[in-house]
């Protein structure tokens, strides 16, 4: 019996000596590791992620050797279920993916539209237009628009002085042929261009009245100042450029960032289809525009055969004071 007793102790005492031995050896720490980690459930999606519990986070140790208290996570966001980190963001990344290449394809389309709807216009623009000196049938024409307390439309400059009227600008009188309109597109000469250019953009803009021709309308009313009949005939030639020169316009502004001018008496696209596509139907309802009251504006022009040379000098502060309109819009 002693001798047994003494075998045994000899061999846990050798046993002792291996373990501490192998204690050291940092392969054999790693193995016993190994032998201690918990072994986690197949119906339990557990990975370095912490649990979720009653919406307090407990993370994993030793002691968790089931994950009984929690559920399968399974995507229905459920506080109680394992959430993976690296899974979340790895969805995150696909979705932006999705989103960069979506939107991409959004602009790319919206792109091809805006260039190619721009050809197709700038086709039938060059399809209509004329040489500058065969335009001038607006504007350097002989047919004046007289003023003796009434607007009338003479066949020219002679004939209206005859007549005790002083000339107020070339061509036909139209709704712009008002003493106040004419002041007006004076004291805006330099300004007016980019006024209406703004008022213009308001028929795409649903915040402004819900877009259309009640917002533009609102807008020239607002900032301009033109009597109503007058405000109509730019409010029709707004609804003009939107017709024939939309794509055009927004090329040229908003890709191009075009000036007004592109060279010397060269009108940028925009101003261009405007002028080919609309003009002459802008300038007979209004009769009175800067050129045709001689005006020279922030758009360069043509002045020998645009901007009208026979106007009274006087004429407008003339009117003005018979009209008791003062310096005011």
């Amino acid at each position: 019996m002693l001798q047994q007793q003494e075998s045994l102790s000899s061999k846990v005492t050798v046993e002792e000596t291996e373990y501490l031995v192998h204690l050291d050896d940092p392969k054999q720490q790693q193995k016993q590791a190994k032998e201690q980690q918990v072994s986690i459930p197949n119906d339990c999606s557990y990975s370095s992620a912490a649990c979720h519990k009653d919406d307090n986070v407990r993370v994993h140790t030793a002691e968790d050797d089931t994950c009984s208290a929690f559920t399968r996570t399974n995507g229905s966001g459920s506080p109680h279920a394992l959430y993976s980190t690296t899974e979340a963001y790895v969805r995150i990344r696909r979705y932006m993916k999705w989103f960069f290449i979506i939107n991409f394809f959004l602009f790319f389309i919206f792109f091809a539209i805006i260039f190619i709807g721009a050809e197709v216009e700038g086709k039938r623009v060059r399809d209509n237009t004329l040489p500058v000196e065969k335009r001038s049938w607006a504007y350097n024409v002989p047919d004046v628009c007289g003023y003796d307390g009434d607007f009338m439309t003479f066949a020219n400059e002679s004939e209206a002085r005859e007549d005790s009227n002083m000339v107020a600008h070339c061509g036909n009188c139209g709704e712009c042929s008002t003493v106040q309109d004419i002041f007006i597109i004076n004291e805006t000469s330099a300004t007016l261009t980019e006024t209406t250019t703004f008022c213009a953009k308001q028929v795409m803009n649903i915040f402004a009245g819900g877009g259309g021709r009640a917002a533009v309308v609102s807008c020239i009313e607002e900032k301009v100042g033109f009597t109503p009949a007058c405000g109509n005939c730019w409010v029709d030639n707004v609804m003009c450029d939107y017709k024939y020169c939309l794509m055009t316009c927004v090329r040229s502004v908003f890709f191009y960032g075009e000036s007004n001018n592109k060279g010397s008496d060269t009108l940028n696209d925009c101003l261009n289809c405007d002028e080919v596509m609309c003009g002459p139907e802008f300038i007979l309802c209004a009769g009175a525009n800067r050129r045709r009251a001689g005006i020279i504006t922030d758009i360069d022009r043509d002045e020998d055969n645009e901007v009208c040379e026979k106007i009274d000098d006087g004429w407008l502060a003339e009117a003005m004071a018979a009209e008791g309109i003062s310096n005011r819009k």
